[in-house]
């Protein structure tokens, strides 16, 4: 799945989906991941999309609480 993919682009799996549209104004980028939807315009006439992906580095640490 790593690579570069010229727009319009789509990839479905069994645990989420990307896809970018043609729109009036360029593209439209939409992210599915089971219930959580992401969706951003792109304005551009053309375009690569780059994917990478990568561990989320940003998560929050589990917190331990003391009584």
């Amino acid at each position: 799945m790593c690579g570069d993919y010229e727009l319009p682009f789509e990839f479905y799996d069994e645990k989420f989906s990307i896809r970018t549209e043609a729109s009036r104004d360029g593209f439209t980028y939409t992210r599915e991941v089971q219930d959580d939807v992401v969706s951003k315009q792109i304005l551009t006439d053309t375009a690569v999309l780059n994917l990478s992906p990568i561990e989320p580095m940003n998560l929050p640490m589990t917190t331990i609480h003391l009584a």
